[in-house]
């Protein structure tokens, strides 16, 4: 149940990465001073500067440098690339998230949350126990697929019990205590 939670508010936020990168992609994007018309450019004819690469006065307006013929203009951020990058990262790990269920927890995480309601039903219906197991934690594996662990009750108390996977469902036993 926690790990389904997990695994929705995940997905949940790739898809608001997802949209997020859209909306970067669609919207319109700001010109570059140099790229806006210049149909007033008497004024600046006469404004020079030096070329950042070579030194040499070039006007101040200019976009190339007719001396070392470097371009002036400034980069753009390639917004593109980085949006790519962004939706190929967010789809990898949608795809993770389907096909390696075990990224969002270990396999014994999974096994101590599943057993738990187990235990609490044990308690109940077969030992008739009003107590509940609020947590479990697994001390070790005894066997392939075999735990040995530790159930922690609502009244402060713990028991020794038994976790066995079979296949997808697991089996649980309390022994003799």
């Amino acid at each position: 149940m926690e790990n389904e939670l997990t695994r929705n508010i995940i997905l949940i936020a790739l898809g608001v990465l997802f949209l997020f990168a859209v909306f970067m992609i669609l919207k319109p994007s700001k010109k570059h001073p140099l790229d806006e018309d210049q149909s007033d450019t008497s004024e600046h004819e006469s404004e020079t500067k030096p070329c950042p690469y070579c030194g040499e006065e070039i006007l101040s307006i200019a976009i190339k440098c007719k001396h070392c013929r470097t371009s002036l203009k400034k980069k753009k951020p390639k917004v593109g690339i980085i949006v790519g990058l962004i939706i190929a990262l967010a789809l990898a790990a949608l795809v993770a998230l389907e096909y390696f269920p075990s990224l969002m927890g270990s396999k014994e995480s999974s096994l101590e949350n599943s057993a738990i309601p187990l235990v609490t039903d044990i308690l109940h219906e077969q030992l008739g126990y009003s107590t509940d197991c609020i947590a479990i934690s697994i001390d070790k594996e005894v066997a392939e697929n075999h735990y040995r662990a530790t159930a922690y009750l609502n009244n402060g108390s713990d028991i020794i019990i038994m976790i066995e996977l079979r296949g997808d469902k697991i089996a649980v036993t309390i022994p003799n205590q």
